[in-house]
């Protein structure tokens, strides 16, 4: 058994770690062919994607002897550990150094010093077999004479998992608990798109203290939805105490968001629920969506398309719909200020729009508002063309309160079936 099975999914960095431990143990075929280990190796990327995980099965793979260091001295200490850390390594080769949390070095208050010792150390090993492996969050805060080939010539980004790997990573958390049969790892995927391992797992583990706390003998999907909701989207468990005029336009708003998502990118609706999240003001109602349209501004019309559902129904704007035009419009500055989509001539290439021209700002404005009303229409004119979707999801809210990916899914593809 391989030292990388403990990775679940994220199989090209795992390959990419296989390729360097069979350099470590069969140097000579590489140095026949003129190839030389690559110096130094750097993860990076989120907290909780595994990082420090991959780094302690690439040790395992290689065999050697480690030395781990991580920040846990004042800085004048800290340093004098590096040093004598590197120096023991050295003396032990074939070894291998891990810098745990190698961003993490560096006490805002201090200066630089102790990047400053890790880049000495690693040029004084000169020709000894240490091979220095480090983890890190993000690179910003790295000098780039540290990050320079000759240091760390592999930087492995470590993403957050998505799509198989997720599903992969889900997968091997429930396979540890008691769970019902029915399960669908797909809803669970795509409810949580985006989220960390280590998020995934805490969120698992609390659908089963829900289910501990009920003395049920397996977890369900009920409690898994609860301690997603709860816990990721600080969503309470029910829909507000509201009157049932003010819950079926919430309905509706939320309803408009999904057809309109789902009608410019199939299948892009990860969870709808009419459950109050924490940061809406006590508004209820939100929509998850785990994938989206290649084009940016195919998000616009879906932002627009609460408002635009509550419109055609009852003729109102629902309350939280204020969010989602301050959003759009956002989107649509970017893309006519910054990003020149609606010409050169009124872009702002080097993003200075508060300086810039009455003229010029007067011209940007007009374009801004012309794309909103562009786009407002068109996402009213794709429900007002699917109406009967429309009103088959808002209905579906109403009834169940939350409905997962698989739920859409059906609803989307019956809706298909009737207009055959």
């Amino acid at each position: 058994m391989s030292a990388f099975d403990k990775i679940i999914g994220y199989e090209p960095i795992k390959e990419e770690l296989r390729q360097l431990c069979d350099m470590m143990h069969h140097g000579n075929i590489y140095e026949k062919l003129g190839a030389k280990m690559p110096k130094g190796l750097l993860f990076h990327g989120e907290p909780g994607t595994g990082k420090t995980l991959m780094a302690h099965s690439f040790i395992q793979e290689s065999g050697r002897k480690a030395y781990i260091i991580r920040r846990n001295k004042p800085t004048g200490d800290f340093i004098d550990e590096i040093k004598r850390v590197f120096s023991e390594a050295a003396d032990n080769a074939p070894s291998i150094i891990l810098l745990d949390d190698m961003d993490k070095f560096v006490v805002e208050e201090d200066g630089k010093e102790e990047y400053i010792a890790v880049q000495a150390c690693i040029d004084g090993l000169n020709d000894a077999d240490v091979y220095v492996i480090s983890t890190a969050n993000d690179l910003y805060s790295f000098p780039d004479s540290l990050l320079r080939a000759g240091r760390f010539d592999r930087k492995i980004c470590v993403d957050l998992p998505e799509g198989d790997d997720a599903a992969k990573i889900i997968q091997h958390y429930i396979s540890s608990k008691s769970v019902e049969n029915d399960l669908c790892v797909e809803d669970i995927t795509k409810m949580l798109n985006g989220k960390s391992c280590a998020d995934l797992e805490t969120l698992l583990n609390e659908a089963a203290i829900y289910a501990g706390f009920e003395r049920c003998n397996k977890i369900t999907m009920e409690h898994i939805v609860r301690s997603v909701l709860r816990n990721e989207y600080g969503a309470s468990k029910s829909v507000l105490a509201v009157d049932n005029e003010r819950l079926e336009a919430i309905a509706y708003h939320e309803a408009g968001h999904v057809v309109v998502s789902e009608l410019q990118l199939p299948y892009s609706t990860g969870l709808a629920s009419l459950c109050t999240r924490s940061d809406r003001n006590g508004l209820g109602g939100f929509v998850v969506r785990c994938a989206d349209p290649k084009s940016s501004m195919q998000n616009v019309p879906i932002l627009l398309a609460g408002n635009a559902a509550t419109e055609l129904k009852f003729g109102i704007t629902t309350e939280g719909g204020s969010d989602d035009i301050r959003r759009a419009i956002e989107k649509v500055k970017e893309s006519v200020v910054y990003n020149a989509g609606c010409g050169i001539g009124v872009a702002d290439i080097f993003r200075c729009y508060q300086q810039v021209s009455n003229d010029l700002r007067a011209r940007q404005e007009l374009i801004i508002q012309t794309e909103i009303e562009r786009f407002a229409t068109q996402a009213k004119q794709m429900l007002a063309e699917n109406m009967v979707f429309l009103d088959t999801v808002a209905a579906a809210l109403l009834e169940k309160e939350t409905l997962l990916h698989s739920d859409i899914r059906k609803l989307r593809e019956s809706m298909l079936k009737e207009t055959a």
